[in-house]
């Protein structure tokens, strides 16, 4: 794998399962192996997880900075040869501090410092800064684990109907991805990170991607309007 600095938003899709909306991380500056890592998030205004408080310009939240530095702290252990085929899972975030909000228009410079380094686990500590100015910073546990090409394996040995050449429906229209992770003990963000090599189909029209729940109350909203209006 070429490794040639700066890594773009396609070289670091290479290195990460992630992919958009839920890749955070716009460009790698600095990698030294084993020691330490920057990387680049732009923020603009249509991010889709901007927080909008009453009276408050728009920041993007402190849990989605602290998920910046995990993939860029992600970065610095998969871009090695013999990690290739694992993922980092989080073992524990201690003393992470959010200093100051994040805006659309800034530019977040991330980095990641590694403390300790073993075989299958990893302490790093890292922080996001805006203008040189600390905006969140904190330490992180990671173990390395082996996972599957596509990072998700369903049983469906008990669906009556399914085999070999069926189609079956994941999450989408009919299955809202909340529910799945509800029912996984697990969150939607999740669920969907793990996914590399299926296309992702939108919503159009409705805030959150296959949010079917709120489509059909919507209609049944408007359905019961019109049925008052005609009587």
């Amino acid at each position: 794998m070429d490794l040639s600095l700066p890594l773009d938003y396609s070289a670091i899709e290479r290195i990460l399962p992630h992919r958009y909306p839920f890749l955070l991380v716009d460009r790698i500056t600095v990698l030294e192996q084993d020691k330490r890592i920057v990387g680049i998030k732009n923020v603009s205004l249509n991010e889709r997880y901007l927080s909008h408080d009453p009276g408050e310009p728009p920041a993007l939240p402190p849990t989605i900075l602290t998920e910046c530095i995990a993939q860029v702290g992600a970065i610095l252990i998969l871009s090695k040869p013999e990690n290739r085929g694992r993922l980092p899972f989080f073992m524990g975030i201690d003393r992470v501090r959010y200093r100051r909000p994040v805006h659309p228009g800034d530019v977040v410079e991330i980095e990641a410092r590694v403390k300790r380094l073993r075989s299958r686990m990893g302490q790093l500590s890292g922080f996001a800064r805006v203008n040189g100015r600390i905006a969140v910073d904190g330490t992180m546990t990671r173990v390395l684990g082996r996972v599957s090409m596509d990072m998700l394996t369903i049983d469906l040995s008990n669906h009556p109907g399914s085999g070999i050449g069926s189609r079956v429906e994941l999450w989408g229209r009919h299955v809202p991805v909340n529910e799945v992770a509800r029912r996984a003990g697990t969150i939607s963000y999740e669920l969907l990170c793990n996914v590399k090599r299926v296309p992702f189909i939108y919503e159009t029209g409705i805030g959150k991607a296959w949010d079917h729940c709120a489509a059909k109350e919507d209609a049944a909203n408007a359905s019961i309007t019109k049925r008052c209006a005609a009587g």
